[in-house]
């Protein structure tokens, strides 16, 4: 028997991006060391040394000029330049080692490749699911009655601008989000309008309804801020509807702290653990449940009783979607 109109379970579901839709293609390292050798240098250096580099000056950035420089008023483009920097002048063996010099194109094409399928792959799930949820999901424009629920699909993440653009390179369809609207959600979401931060415009055909970067919103997973912030567009995109069923919220990423911990302390009602390499799951502790798996929250480190849902793939969601679906 179908659902009534009041008894209807509607979905909010959000995704991580970096390790849970998309991976680098080929180490950081090595795409660093690619790119630098074809610019003219580190042609005796290491990619391993390269990385040790990285590494260090993504600490350094991330701790003094945090959220990709968004809370010292740095852009993004900015903030990755200096860690180019800082990555490969070491490297460099100049007649005035005051000043040694990159090659111009280096830092330009550095940028460029990861900011698109160039420097990431996406996992061969993704595509799948995003499929299976457009199909079980009622499209938002009708008004007519259906026990079909009502699913608003996004990638919330810590990053800066560039991954809806990354997901558009893979072929995802990806609704717009208006970033000079975002701040707003900071402070009050009274006063705004459904067109105001998200664009309805081919709005059922996308794959995922809008991207929402910490960047963007000034909070860094686990805040609560940034839950925040995605619950308040997700809100614009059915706002007409505002009330009618039940709706749930869920999150799914791959790092417990940020996207576990984060989400249930912004009061989300699922989190999902996305276990790509079976660590979790391989441990022994897991157990099956509802066509994928649960480990107890002390064995993936959090205090409290209860379990974690894990993931060793997107499509291990099935279970859960086919129970919104009634």
């Amino acid at each position: 028997m179908a659902r009534s109109k009041a008894s209807q379970k509607n979905l909010f579901i959000a995704f991580d991006a970096f390790g849970t839709l998309f991976s680098p293609r080929a180490p950081i390292g090595a795409q660093y060391g690619e790119v630098a050798r074809q610019n003219g240098i580190c042609k005796e250096v290491s990619d391993d040394e390269i990385m040790n580099n990285f590494k260090k000056a993504f600490k350094h950035n991330a701790k003094e000029r945090p959220n990709y420089g968004k809370e010292v008023g740095m852009d993004p483009t900015t903030w990755w330049s200096s860690i180019i920097t800082q990555t490969f002048t070491p490297f460099l063996a100049t007649a005035d080692a005051s000043s040694p010099q990159l090659p111009a194109r280096l830092i330009p094409d550095l940028l460029t490749r990861f900011a698109s399928d160039t420097g990431y792959t996406l996992y061969a799930d993704v595509i799948p699911l995003f499929t299976r949820l457009r199909a079980l999901g009622f499209p938002s424009s009708s008004s007519s009655s259906s026990s079909r629920p009502k699913i608003i699909t996004a990638v919330v993440t810590n990053s800066d601008d560039r991954v809806a653009g990354i997901l558009r390179s893979f072929g995802l369809r990806v609704g717009h989000i208006d970033p000079g609207t975002i701040a707003a959600l900071t402070r009050t979401t009274s006063n705004l309008q459904p067109t105001t931060l998200l664009s309805q415009q081919n709005a059922d055909d996308n794959d995922i309804d809008f991207v929402l970067t910490s960047y963007d919103c000034g909070f860094e997973k686990p805040h609560p801020g940034i839950f925040d912030a995605a619950v308040a567009v997700a809100r614009t995109r059915f706002a007409a509807d505002d009330g009618e069923g039940e709706w749930e919220m869920v999150y799914v990423g791959d790092e417990v702290d940020k996207d576990v911990v984060g989400p249930e302390g912004a009061g989300w009602g699922r989190a999902f653990l996305v276990d790509r390499e079976g660590g979790v799951v391989g441990s022994g502790e897991a157990r099956e449940r509802d066509g994928g798996f649960v480990v107890s929250r002390r064995d993936v480190g959090l205090e409290g009783e209860g379990d974690v849902r894990v993931l060793r793939g997107l499509m291990e969601l099935e279970g859960y979607l086919n129970g919104i679906a009634g």
